[in-house]
């Protein structure tokens, strides 16, 4: 779905992480701008202020409900307070990305991909994986076909990551629960594990990995 198919007078929720807390602001659409690739949002107002959504460590989500349907999100859109011609103030809300089903389980999980040691329970040897993504509530890994482990189960791995564009080196110990799992058409398994506790800096890392892949998004665009 793109933005500009939502219509007047239709219900949606800012979804705003900053500073390790998410928020949710419901609001309404007033306006679609279908050139601009936007709609006008009724504006958010907080002691008597409208409420902005910049700033250096914000990411802005669109979630959008239907009623015989699943929730979509669209994911990092752009937020600008603005004056109508009336006088009165409003949010402009854009994004050229479509939207995708969203599940209020997860919060937005950064790509990873890349090769780690996993180590399953207390007194099992690390063996190898691929971490395939990280989010402030947990992280996921895939693992070959003869490989099976039930939900419950204790996960130690690390997560190392050189950022070439900041020439900054990142290293975290994700400990967590598996807490589901998906055959994968290849015959892989992919296990889905929740953080056993917030990891100091994680946060950050995933902000800062959003931001450059934007960044390189509108660069190709």
């Amino acid at each position: 779905m793109k933005l500009e198919e939502l219509t007047p007078g239709q219900t949606i929720h800012i979804l705003v992480t900053a500073n390790s807390e998410q928020l949710e602001f419901p609001t309404v659409v007033e306006e679609i701008n279908a050139r601009r690739h936007a709609l006008l949002a009724s504006p958010i107002i907080k002691d008597n202020k409208i409420i902005s959504f910049r700033g250096e460590h914000i990411l802005t989500h669109l979630l959008v409900m239907f009623p015989d349907a699943k929730p979509h999100v669209f994911y990092n859109v752009t937020i600008q307070n603005m004056k109508k011609p009336d006088g009165s103030f409003c949010h402009e809300i854009s994004t050229l990305s479509c939207s995708k089903e969203f599940n209020r389980r997860d919060t937005f999980r950064c790509f990873v991909g890349s090769g780690s040691q996993i180590q399953i329970g207390a007194n099992h040897s690390a063996m190898d994986a691929i971490l395939k993504d990280v989010s402030m509530n947990g992280f996921s890994f895939v693992v070959p076909e003869e490989q099976e482990f039930t939900e419950g189960t204790i996960v130690h791995t690390l997560l190392s990551d050189f950022v070439e564009e900041l020439n900054q080196k990142y290293l975290f110990h994700l400990y967590g629960i598996i807490v589901r799992n998906q055959t994968l058409a290849n015959g892989s398994t992919v296990y889905g594990c929740k953080l056993n506790a917030p990891v100091v800096g994680l946060e950050k890392y995933i902000m800062t990995k959003e931001r450059l892949r934007l960044l390189k998004s509108r660069g190709r665009n």
